[in-house]
């Protein structure tokens, strides 16, 4: 029985949905496996962006102080 999993590439930023025929992925169809693969890039997106927003407010206040920045 074919089931679906989300691997990981050699680059850790590399997903991917594959099939199994060892019956170790976790989801039964690949529709349902696409849509936790997206679920899980819009929830880390949404962490860089935070990311993002942190550390363009650490270069805004060295440049108010005369930083480098």
């Amino acid at each position: 029985m074919t089931s679906f999993a989300i691997s990981v590439g050699t680059d850790p930023n590399v997903l991917r949905v594959t099939p199994t025929d060892d019956g170790f992925g976790i989801f039964p169809d690949e529709a349902a496996a696409a849509t936790r693969l997206i679920a899980m890039v819009d929830e880390r997106m949404h962490e860089l962006r935070k990311s993002a927003t942190h550390a363009r407010r650490i270069l805004r206040a060295a440049k108010k102080k005369g930083g480098a920045a």
